[in-house]
């Protein structure tokens, strides 16, 4: 599970860091504490002549299908089962044709102890950002014609220390498998989806296990700054 993260680069840093071609005017600023339904950043590849290339966009966490009657949907489909997601009726059409990636510095668990939780900001100890698999949706609000766009987060079976913390982490995409995971012209193999598994594996070996402070949890009066991040 991935129910919380941070995305502390800027959209310039982004825009250069995954060959970005257009930004879009409503991509969210940078945010030490992203919660399911708040915006994010998402790269996306379109197929469709004259929009061709990179886009930088701002989504909604919680995939919302275009056939949802609304946008409820979503709030509990903020992380797709990679073991499920060429079958699951959410997710499928997406996964075949609106595959995206979802910029992070880090994403926080919480580790079950016999008094309580533990939470931890989980993120590759050189700094270097993430890029996590995902998935897509437009939706068309029948109320109002508006159109949009959410996205959902890959999650697989937790490896290596990561697994110490929680059972389940984000899918991780190493930049090699970026054009072959963004392109809307072909279904993803079953050798895609195994080269990113074991590539997200050796990713994850390299991360820093950092204990944080309990601020991260609440929603309500939601904090969001460098404090955050700071170990306990």
């Amino acid at each position: 599970m991935c129910g919380r993260f941070a995305v502390i680069q800027s959209q310039d840093d982004l825009a250069d860091l995954f060959e970005i071609e257009r930004v879009a005017e409503d991509v969210p600023p940078p945010s030490y504490n992203i919660a399911p339904t708040e915006r994010v950043p998402v790269v996306l590849e379109s197929a469709k002549e004259g929009s061709e290339g990179r886009r930088l966009e701002g989504a909604r966490w919680g995939l919302v299908p275009s056939f949802a009657k609304d946008i409820s949907v979503g709030v509990r489909a903020f992380n797709a089962r990679v073991e499920t997601i060429a079958t699951n009726g959410m997710f499928k059409t997406a996964y075949v044709k609106r595959r995206a990636i979802v910029p992070a510095a880090g994403y926080y668990e919480w580790q079950k102890l016999a008094d309580g939780k533990q939470p931890y900001f989980l993120h590759p100890a050189d700094g270097s950002p993430l890029a996590f698999a995902g998935l897509y949706e437009w939706w068309k609000n029948p109320a109002d014609g508006q159109w949009l766009l959410s996205t959902t987060i890959i999650t697989r079976p937790a490896t290596g220390e990561l697994e110490e913390i929680h059972d389940r982490m984000p899918l991780f995409l190493a930049p090699e498998l970026w054009g072959d995971w963004l392109d809307p012209r072909s279904k993803p193999s079953e050798e895609l989806v195994q080269h990113a598994l074991d590539a997200g594996s050796r990713i994850g070996d390299g991360f820093e296990l950092r204990p944080v402070g309990s601020a991260v949890g609440p929603t309500r009066n939601k904090i969001d700054d460098p404090s955050l991040l700071e170990p306990v």
